[in-house]
């Protein structure tokens, strides 16, 4: 899976209405209001990269009259699972 990280500055007075809205968007999966600008930080998640874009933007696209700026961060999920098998498969002894 791929996933989007959005940081977004919100106008004032106009946090909980963009992070409600963004919300209801397809790919979706989490938003949370933060305590200090920036104010909402978004995940989008999708299986390719073509469709994480095409989810983002229409999400923000939603919002984009409420926000002042934002910071995407595209990112693999897929590193960990990387991580376990390069573990998995080594010399080396995992203790949890």
């Amino acid at each position: 899976m791929n996933r989007a990280y959005v940081i977004i500055d919100v106008q004032q007075d106009m946090t909980e209405r963009v992070a409600l809205t963004l919300s209801t968007r397809d790919g979706v999966i989490l938003v949370d209001i933060v305590e200090d600008k920036p104010e909402v930080i978004m995940v989008v998640q999708a299986k390719s990269r073509q469709k994480l874009a095409e989810l983002t933007i229409r999400a923000l696209t939603s919002v984009e009259s409420f926000t002042e700026v934002l910071q995407l961060m595209p990112a693999r999920s897929n590193i960990n699972h990387e991580a376990a098998a390069m573990i998995k498969n080594s010399q080396f002894t995992v203790y949890s």
